[in-house]
């Protein structure tokens, strides 16, 4: 799909599953290479994964559009990279949340033998609430849905609803979604092959606010 197509079809459902091109294919296996001492966790901003999306011309032309989008709406364009590597028992599983940026791209660099059962996939509710007005709106959404659907006994009762989906990526896809209003996060790792993928947070309208506060935190202090 070109970048326009991706973007359209996105609008049009609030999330689009695509494949990359062969450049982002054919580099995957180094990346994955590199990255692959990881330990369960979440990492931001590693320049490793910067540079492979840069050299993506797809992601790069997916950015413009979606900023030319944010400054329409007044919003200043801001982006931040995200790692986030899934082990057995991690911390990273469950942890059912909206984002505070409204849109979020996730590839898979490396994914466990699809013959596990519980292998870190990811699930999201699509356009699960309706996009904040404010901070305050945001952060007490962000927090309702934590008490509500926190852990797996919260996942449960989020399987039951019609809108959720569960979704498994193939190395070689991207997955482009509304973050900001959609719930999501991921299971379990029992594969005992470690889940780690790359995600890309684009313009959160309120960049100083609870968002960045936690990821500073889980930046410093959840990393091994």
């Amino acid at each position: 799909m070109r970048p326009e197509e991706i973007i359209s079809s996105f609008e049009n459902k609030g999330f689009c599953i695509f494949n990359l091109g062969k450049s982002e294919v054919d580099a995957i296996p180094r990346l994955a290479n590199e990255l692959g001492s990881l330990t369960d966790g979440f990492y931001q901003n590693d320049s490793r994964q910067i540079s492979f999306f840069h050299a993506s011309e797809t992601i790069n032309t997916i950015e413009e559009i979606i900023n030319s989008k944010a400054v329409a709406e007044n919003i200043t364009p801001n982006k931040t990279y995200i790692i986030r590597v899934v082990e057995s028992g991690s911390t990273e599983m469950y942890r059912t949340h909206f984002d505070s940026h409204l849109y979020t791209l996730v590839i898979p660099l490396i994914l466990p033998k699809s013959e596990s059962p519980l292998r870190g996939q990811f699930y999201f509710l699509n356009r699960f609430r309706k996009k904040p007005k404010s901070e305050i709106e945001n952060l007490l959404g962000k927090s309702l849905a934590f008490i509500k659907y926190r852990g797996k006994r919260g996942m449960v009762k989020l399987e039951r609803k019609e809108s959720f989906r569960e979704v498994d990526l193939k190395i070689g896809q991207a997955m482009l979604f509304e973050g900001s209003v959609s719930l999501h996060g991921n299971y379990e790792n029992k594969s005992g092959v470690k889940r780690i993928t790359l995600i890309l947070h684009f313009n959160d309208p309120f960049p100083f606010g609870a968002g960045y506060i936690l990821r500073q935190f889980r930046s410093r202090f959840t990393r091994k």
